[in-house]
């Protein structure tokens, strides 16, 4: 009798261990390219967009192209303002444009008071040679606000480049060219806390209606 129940006790061990078959399961495979990333990995976070392109976009121009661009967008400004009836007009705030495909402004402009804009190139930006530090744009924005708006662009230079060639190109399209510091722009931009030092190593170039026309 004994030995009987000794004998059923273990067919029913065998039974029990015949019906575990997790360890001869094979491991899940991986799930075929192109399938859905919830059904692969359920609650999985998507990864986050890189700041820089959220921001803004790649730079499609060089800081070479962009100068160049730059250029003949104030030239522009400039004989649109003037009585070239040829030169169709040019918004100022076409000046930014370059900057901005070359990375070297940001989608917003770095300040702004009454009619004018102004951006501090990121990286070093040349007219003539000389090392732009600000462009101004004025033109008018956000509505009126009383007398007058005055259109047009402003560059403060840096004076290490050709001087020859910024007073001819001055003269030819009538802007004014005078240190810097006798700007009235630059003292709307120290109150935004933005002034600039060595501001007696600078020049203004200013391409503006009154300059232009008067």
């Amino acid at each position: 009798m004994t030995g009987g129940r000794s004998i059923l006790l273990a067919l029913v061990a065998l039974g029990t261990a015949g019906c575990d078959d997790t360890a001869s399961q094979p491991a899940q495979a991986a799930p075929p390219a192109g399938a859905s990333p919830v059904a692969a990995a359920k609650g999985s976070p998507s990864p986050a967009p890189s700041s820089a392109k959220a921001y803004a976009a790649e730079p499609t121009l060089t800081t070479q192209q962009a100068e160049q661009a730059f250029a003949e967008t104030v030239t522009a400004v400039a004989r649109g303002l003037g009585d070239d009836d040829d030169a169709p007009y040019a918004h100022p705030d076409d000046v930014f444009v370059p900057l901005r495909k070359a990375g070297l402004a940001g989608v917003k402009v770095d300040g702004e008071a009454d009619y004018y804009a102004w951006v501090r190139p990121r990286r070093p930006l040349r007219f003539f040679g000389h090392e732009v530090a600000l462009v101004f744009a004025e033109e008018m924005r956000g509505g009126f606000i009383g007398c007058c708006v005055n259109q047009g662009v402003t560059l403060v230079l840096r004076k290490n480049g050709d001087l020859a060639g910024l007073r001819k190109f001055a003269d030819d399209r009538r802007c004014k060219l005078e240190e810097a510091g006798y700007n009235s722009m630059l003292d709307s931009v120290g109150a935004y806390g933005k002034s600039l030092r060595d501001r007696d190593d600078m020049l203004a170039l200013s391409c503006h209606e009154r300059d232009i026309t008067e």
